[in-house]
Parts: C-alpha cells; sequence; structure tokens
C-alpha cells in the first residue's frame, strides 16, 4: 500500500513538475493514501496540503562547437624518374675528370724529379779519395804532377798515397731524390687508382 502511495506520488511530481507547487493528500475510505494537485470534491475527512518548490528551469543545452578543420597534408608527389642515361654519362665525366687530374700530377711529379737530378752547387761537397793506381803499374798511385791539387800522403809503414778532391752529391741531394721518387710512386698509384674507378663506374 505504502509503496503503491510512493509511486502515485513520484507520478503526481513528475506530472506537476513543469508548474504546480502545490500537493494535496488525504486517507480514501478505503484506507488508501491519495495524492492529487486539487483537493479532493466531497471529501469529509482530513485534507492535508503539501507545499512543493518548483523546479529550477533546465539550463539550456551549450551549442555544439564548431569543428575545427584540420589541414590534410597534401600528398607528396612521385619524384620524376630519373634518367639513367644521362646519370651515368655524368658519373663518367666525373670518373674521366678524377682521370685526368691524376694523369697530370704524373707528369708533373716526373718532370720534377727529371728536374732534380741536375745537382747545384749546394748539392755537392768536396771529398779527398785516393787514385786508383796507374795502368799497368799495380799498386803504384799516379803522380801528383797529374792534377795540382791532389796531395800525397805517407802511411805509418811510409807507404805513399796521392788523394785527390773529388766532388760528390750530399746526402741532402739523395734525400730529395728520394723524395722526389716517392712523389711520383704515389701519382702513379693514384692514377692506377682513378682509371680503375673509371672502368668500373663505366660499365
Amino acid at each position: 500500500m505504502r509503496v503503491a502511495a510512493v509511486l502515485a506520488l513520484a507520478g503526481c511530481l513528475v506530472a506537476a513538475s513543469a508548474a504546480a507547487t502545490t500537493l494535496y493528500t488525504w486517507v480514501d475510505a478505503q484506507g488508501r493514501t491519495q495524492y492529487s494537485d486539487r483537493p479532493p470534491k466531497d471529501f469529509k475527512g482530513e485534507v492535508r496540503r503539501i507545499e512543493t518548490e518548483a523546479a529550477p528551469p533546465a539550463e539550456p543545452a551549450p551549442a555544439p562547437r564548431a569543428a575545427i578543420p584540420v589541414a590534410v597534408p597534401a600528398a607528396k608527389a612521385d619524384p620524376a624518374p630519373r634518367d639513367m642515361a644521362a646519370q651515368r654519362r655524368a658519373t663518367r665525366e666525373t670518373l674521366q675528370a678524377e682521370v685526368n687530374a691524376a694523369r697530370a700530377r704524373v707528369e708533373e711529379a716526373r718532370q720534377a724529379l727529371a728536374a732534380g737530378q741536375d745537382a747545384t752547387v749546394d748539392d755537392r761537397q768536396l771529398l779527398n779519395r785516393p787514385l786508383a793506381p796507374a795502368a799497368g803499374q799495380p799498386g803504384v798511385p799516379v803522380p801528383p804532377a797529374v792534377r795540382s791539387n791532389c796531395r800525397v800522403t805517407t802511411g805509418p809503414n811510409g807507404g805513399r798515397t796521392t788523394a785527390c778532391p773529388v766532388s760528390v752529391p750530399t746526402e741532402a741531394y739523395f734525400a730529395r731524390i728520394h723524395e722526389l721518387e716517392e712523389a711520383l710512386a704515389r701519382a702513379e698509384a693514384d692514377l692506377d687508382a682513378a682509371q680503375l674507378a673509371y672502368r668500373r663506374g663505366a660499365d
């Protein structure tokens, strides 16, 4: 009985929530509790008045936000197909230029070595060297009259030796020639490598 009354009250509240603010309740002849927004007619019993608060107006729903356009990246265009013939031609030209440069370095190294063979005054030094024996007279030195700048020395055992100054290259000269030969060897090795790269790249 009480559950039915509660449900009835809830129905009345829902129906009258928009405008009604007063409810009436009473117990009818059958002992049931009744609820209504109007008092009963011709009822002799006790009627109670219940004041209710009007439901607050519902807040308007927020307006939907405008969709923000999202920039879609443009599809990348496919690169143009490479011109394989042009690419190979450019590769051959580059490799040929390297070969030409290596060949020029070899020629420069050869010329430098040829020019460096001639010893200058600074590249020579005077050394006293004993003269070789005269032809047909083993062990007999050439007389000092042959060369005026020769000297005759006597050894501890009484033997005489004729020594004359001789111009010979210095150690610095031989070191320079060695460096020039090494430079030529490196240039030739670079040329061989450049030619090999050209053959491989041009195939």
